[in-house]
């Protein structure tokens, strides 16, 4: 009974989210940092969180890391996703490999983009050889030449110094307090031997030879890529009867290729080719009644390589939607892809492997631009969204941003927790405190910082979530970490308006009803801010007073009441409108000789730390 009734729960909530997904969105991009927080009880959530206007969520590594309790940052293997009995159990703290895929094909079904958070920089675990009860292979896939380590007298390994000068680029991407420190550069490891420093040619090999499954299928070419390369998936999909109860596909490799072919004595199986998912992928070009078992193609790697199929791995696995790159400063920008003329379309590097793969899993074509509709958040999205950690140089930020990601970084954060209670200059310009409209991401609080005082958090959420560029709200899932470490770190936003709290309802519909568009500077000084939404998207044609679909202001606390006839509107003259802020109760004000006023004519005044929020009528 009990299990029939979730199985009911569960189909409503899919219809449900099958209602909200037909009607195309007109609102921006808002990410719900979501941490701490189990892979069913975020799947759970799911109907709270399309409601309330969230249109993706930042959810946290999801490999096996160094234990079952850690948070994830220290990864450990790419290819278990709460998959194999290692590390004290099967599942990762958020749960098993099954756990996470229903959880994002329940996203999706509601309209919600998931990204994972993502490591490169380096693994947790044990360093390999570091005696004789440490086997060099304990790190999956890897071996000591992938990292930065030094080789003692006795054949051992040890961590290089670990603190880098965060001054000095090749130290920052040399050494790692935070884990293995891999290798990412070419074309030797720069730091490997008996001194740090020491060059040593980088291992090539076969990394997983008994798992055909973590690696492509180059036997089928399912699409030609803007550079003309064949493009390829992963395979060792199609059911099977598993005699042999062994969990593997069998057959006798009379020609020895390592490859079951047409006539080769196998365990039944059904051959439905390699996305049996997909009803249109049931075609020759996907295998499709092609008389064998299609498998992947185990082949020679360096670390890197080995790193790009892991992503791709996951990536067809999890059917995730791109990535937050943790702390990218650590590896060198080329790692990620091309910068040169053809970045746009190239497959190279890690960005470059990760879109392609995102169009074979997703179903998209346009290989011609992987990038742009990344850089750019009015459009509709045809890309991953990729952004990468990266809190200040050295080395700089143009590199990463130029290799296809975004760069997120902590401009906004400090500079709301230092001034939005003290001066709010500036803070009217678009992409303030970021790396740009385009190119940067807004948070306000993290995993990583959470300074910002509780009495600010409305005017803060506020200032990200009604101007332009992507929005990221954090919570912890109201599970607060303890001592030692405090992470992730506790985070008391009520993010879906817990505690009968406003703010966030309030703003998270502002944001999906009028946040659009062009952000217009109107008014910046120490007591007020204002700026403009406008979006022509529908009409280029149309005039800027036409385009115009909201009007933002705020005051500073501990201040009086700031005057909005400190500026001229662009609505048009003699228009009503309504304001959507919480803040003064919903009221209507009319445009007079360019000004925002009360019906009577009079000032209208923002109250102290409030904010205001007018644009046309809608119907509710």
């Amino acid at each position: 009974m009990k299990n029939s009734g979730g199985k009911r729960r569960l189909g409503v909530l899919l219809a449900i989210g099958c209602l909200l997904t037909t009607s195309p969105a007109v609102y921006s991009e808002v990410i719900l940092q979501y941490f701490n927080t189990s892979w069913n009880e975020i799947a759970e959530r799911m109907p709270e969180l399309a409601e309330a206007g969230y249109t993706a969520l930042w959810l946290p590594p999801p490999f096996k890391a160094g234990g079952q309790l850690s948070v994830g940052f220290d990864t450990f293997d790419r290819f278990d996703i709460g998959t194999k009995d290692q590390m004290g159990g099967v599942p990762t703290r958020y749960g098993t490999g099954d756990d996470l895929k229903n959880m994002v094909e329940i996203a999706h079904r509601f309209g919600i983009r998931v990204y994972f958070d993502n490591v490169m920089a380096h693994n947790g675990g044990p360093i390999p050889g570091y005696d004789e009860n440490t086997p060099i292979t304990c790190q999956p896939g890897f071996v000591p030449e992938d990292f930065h380590l030094m080789v003692r007298a006795d054949g051992t390994f040890r961590k290089m110094p670990e603190w880098p000068n965060w001054n000095d680029e090749w130290q920052v991407q040399h050494r790692n307090p935070f884990g293995v420190d891999i290798a990412q550069e070419t074309p030797v490891n720069e730091s490997f031997g008996s001194y740090e420093g020491a060059q040593f040619p980088k291992y090539s090999g076969v990394r997983h030879p008994d798992n055909p499954e973590y690696y492509l299928d180059s036997d089928l070419p399912i699409a030609t890529n803007w550079a003309g390369e064949a493009v390829y998936t992963f395979a060792n999909k199609e059911p099977y009867q598993d005699t042999n109860s062994n969990g593997r596909f069998d057959w006798t490799d009379t020609n020895g290729n390592g490859q079951h072919d047409v006539g080769e004595a196998s365990e039944p199986f059904t051959d439905t080719g390699i996305d049996p998912s997909v009803s249109w992928r049931r075609t020759a070009q996907w295998g499709y009644g092609n008389g064998r078992y299609d498998m992947g193609n185990p082949v020679g790697e360096d670390v890197n390589v080995m790193l790009f199929r892991a992503i791709r791995w996951f990536m067809d696995q999890s059917k995730c939607d791109g990535f937050r790159l943790d702390a990218v400063k650590h590896v060198p920008s080329y790692f990620f892809g091309d910068t040169g003329a053809g970045k746009d379309y190239v497959n190279w590097g890690y960005s470059g492997q990760i879109q392609e793969q995102f169009n074979a899993t997703h179903g998209y074509s346009d290989w011609n631009n992987h990038r742009d509709t990344c850089f750019n958040d009015r459009n509709p999205r045809d890309d991953a969204l990729l952004y990468g950690e990266h809190l200040s140089p050295p080395p700089g930020y143009d590199g990463y941003a130029n290799a296809g990601m975004r760069i997120a970084h902590d401009g906004v954060v400090n500079g709301i927790k230092d001034s939005v209670g003290s001066n709010l200059s500036g803070m009217d310009q678009p992409g303030w405190g970021s790396y740009g409209v385009d190119a940067g991401m807004m948070y306000v609080m993290s995993h990583d910082n959470n300074y910002l005082w509780d009495g600010h958090y409305g005017s803060a959420h506020a200032l990200i979530l009604t101007r332009a560029g992507i929005p990221i709200v954090y919570t912890d899932g109201l599970r607060h970490a303890g001592p030692p470490d405090w992470f992730p770190k506790p985070s008391y936003v009520p993010f879906l308006g817990q505690w009968n709290t406003y703010y966030m309802p309030n703003l998270l519909n502002i944001n999906r009803n009028f946040a659009r568009g062009d952000q217009i500077a109107k008014w910046g000084n120490q007591d007020l801010v204002a700026y403009e939404r406008r979006d022509k998207s529908d009409n280029g044609g149309m005039s800027d007073a036409d385009g115009t679909v909201l009007l933002f202001a705020m005051a500073r606390g501990w201040t009086s009441g700031q005057s909005l006839d400190a500026f001229n509107t662009t609505f048009p003259e003699g228009s009503y409108l309504y304001n959507y802020s919480f803040h003064g109760g919903g009221f209507y004000a009319k445009v007079q000789s360019g000004k925002v006023r009360d019906l009577g004519g009079g000032a209208i005044y923002v109250p102290s730390g409030g904010y205001f929020a007018f644009s046309w009528r809608s119907p509710e």
